[in-house]
């Protein structure tokens, strides 16, 4: 049995959270170890940021007044979607996303390969 990486002291609470619950999870998948426990770390701390942001939008709302009186969107909806841009590949690398996920491929490459539509011929795909 692969032992998970305790969570590192310095990061957020929140972060430490995520990792408490994502760890096994990947410790058991077999791509969280010692070597990838820093990349791991980034991951959690992008996800709590993900949370904390998807809270001041749901609280607040998606736009906001500008000092013009004419509505903006939200600071905290930029954070938000740079958050899920950036968790995406790493919850792919770890094999974290929901419903199964894509193994590291040896090459480096995580992007399946694409099959031959059965459409193809019929509507020129």
């Amino acid at each position: 049995m692969t032992k998970t990486p305790q969570a590192p002291v310095q990061r957020s609470a929140a972060a430490r959270e995520e990792w408490r619950a994502l760890a096994p999870i990947a410790a058991k998948a077999g791509t969280l170890s010692p070597d990838t426990a820093r990349a791991f770390a980034f991951l959690v701390e992008i996800l709590a940021t993900e949370r904390a942001s998807a809270a001041i939008v749901s609280n607040e709302g998606c736009v906001v007044k500008s000092a013009s009186g004419t509505l903006k969107p939200h600071p905290a909806v930029r954070s938000l979607e740079a958050a899920r841009n950036q968790a995406a590949p790493l919850l792919r690398k770890f094999r974290l996303l929901p419903g199964g996920s894509i193994a590291p491929k040896p090459n480096g490459h995580d992007r399946p390969k694409r099959s031959r539509s059965i459409w193809r011929g019929v509507l020129n795909a």
